[in-house]
């Protein structure tokens, strides 16, 4: 925390506040003013390396997500094909949503879009937090927050914050963003009461054992 807090400092004494206002590539803006435009194009560089790092992790972790999502509902069974204990439908599954943000879509949209989602996931995420000690959840192994219930009610506020900024600044990446987490629920609503119907139904064709 206190390196990402010192990066940013240093970002905003290196560069005028006025020429990083609407700008993605805030690292080479910083670069182009502190050193020059040949230490713009090496940042530059650099900061697309740690992108394909990024890439990468989300190509190995993506993945097992849907598998496991294909493993648990019935009507998303397609993606937990595995091969060789590779998830071989969720890559190609994940590949082909990729493909269409990127012919779709601009960097700076899908970046504002992936970030307003992961913001609403982090939010209920931290919001659990209170559900579990209301709740008494896991009573002996509860997770543990320093500052609580004044830590995680900062961290909400300030992400909350955020999301209705980029709703009001950028509408239509926040509202398509909010569109999709909506439509999640409600297949997710709809795939677990027909999974329960069946489930049902075929205990019911089971004659009790003696």
């Amino acid at each position: 925390m206190a390196l990402y807090l010192l990066l940013n400092i240093s970002f905003l004494y290196g560069a005028p506040m006025d020429a990083m206002v609407g700008k993605i590539e805030i690292g080479f803006v910083v670069a182009d003013h502190a050193f020059g435009e040949q230490a713009a194009g090496v940042m530059g560089f650099v900061l697309s390396l740690m992108l394909i790092s990024t890439v990468s992790a989300m190509t190995l972790a993506g993945p097992r997500v849907l598998q496991v999502i294909g493993e648990d509902f019935s009507a998303f069974r397609f993606l937990a094909g595995v091969r060789n204990g590779v998830p071989v439908k969720a890559i190609l599954f994940q590949s082909s949503l990729a493909i269409l943000f990127i012919v779709t879509g601009s960097f700076e949209s899908i970046l504002i879009f992936s970030g307003f989602v992961l913001g609403i996931n982090t939010l209920f995420a931290v919001l659990g937090v209170y559900v579990l000690r209301y709740r008494k959840i896991g009573e002996e192994s509860r997770y543990r927050t320093l500052g609580y219930p004044l830590t995680p009610a900062i961290y909400l506020s300030v992400t909350l914050w955020t999301l209705i900024y980029i709703l009001i600044n950028r509408p239509q990446e926040g509202w398509v963003g909010l569109g999709l987490i909506l439509a999640g629920c409600l297949v997710y609503i709809v795939t677990t009461r027909a999974q329960v119907g069946v489930i049902v139904a075929r205990d019911k064709q089971v004659p009790p054992s003696l």
